[in-house]
C-alpha cells in the first residue's frame, strides 16, 4: 500500500500526474491556467485524505476521475460561464502558424463534449473503450457508440481523411 503522506508527494505528483491533469483539461476546453488550478486542488484534496491505493493503476485511476469530475464542475460555474472568449482566442492563437494542428484542435473541440471526451480517452490518452467507461460512468456500448460516432463526425469535417485510430 501506497500512502500520499509518506512519498515525496508534491514532486512525485507533479512529476506522474500533472501532465495527464492538464491534458484532461485542455480535452474539456479548459485553459492551461484552469488546469494549474485544477492540479493544485486536486493534490490538496488528496493529501487532506491521505488516501493509499494498492496499485499504481487505481492510483491513476482515481486522480483521472477527479480530473475529470474537476473539470465538469468548473465548467458549469458561474465564473467559467460569464468569463469572456478572450482567453480561449488568445490559446488558440497562440498556436502560430501551425494550421493543420489549430484545424484539427478546432475539430475537436467543435465536437459535442460527450464525443470529445470518448477521444481523448480512447484515442489521445490511450484507454480501452472498457477503462474509459470506467472513468465516464457510462456503459462499455454506450462508449464504443459515442466513440464511433465522434470519428464519424471528425471524418466528415476533414473531407474524409481521418482513418487512423488515433488522433495526434
Amino acid at each position: 500500500m501506497r500512502n500520499w503522506k509518506e512519498i515525496e508527494s508534491a514532486e512525485y505528483f507533479v512529476q506522474t500526474y500533472a501532465d495527464m491533469i492538464l491534458r484532461i483539461c485542455i480535452a474539456y476546453g479548459l485553459s492551461k491556467e484552469d488546469g494549474f488550478d485544477l492540479c493544485q486542488n486536486i493534490y490538496i484534496k488528496l493529501f487532506e485524505k491521505n488516501l493509499s491505493f494498492a496499485t499504481i493503476e487505481q492510483e491513476r485511476a482515481y486522480l483521472r476521475k477527479m480530473a475529470v469530475n474537476a473539470c465538469k464542475d468548473l465548467r458549469k460555474s458561474w465564473h467559467f460561464k460569464t468569463r469572456s472568449s478572450v482567453e480561449m482566442q488568445s490559446t488558440i492563437q497562440s498556436l502560430g502558424g501551425e494550421y493543420e494542428k489549430m484545424e484539427t484542435l478546432e475539430i475537436l473541440r467543435s465536437l459535442p463534449m460527450k464525443y470529445r471526451e470518448v477521444i481523448y480517452f480512447c484515442c489521445i490518452d490511450g484507454l480501452s473503450c472498457e477503462e474509459t467507461a470506467v472513468v465516464l460512468g457510462k456503459t462499455v456500448s454506450c462508449v464504443r457508440k459515442r466513440l464511433s460516432r465522434a470519428r464519424k463526425m471528425i471524418e466528415r469535417e476533414m473531407g474524409g481523411i481521418y482513418v487512423s485510430r488515433t488522433v495526434e
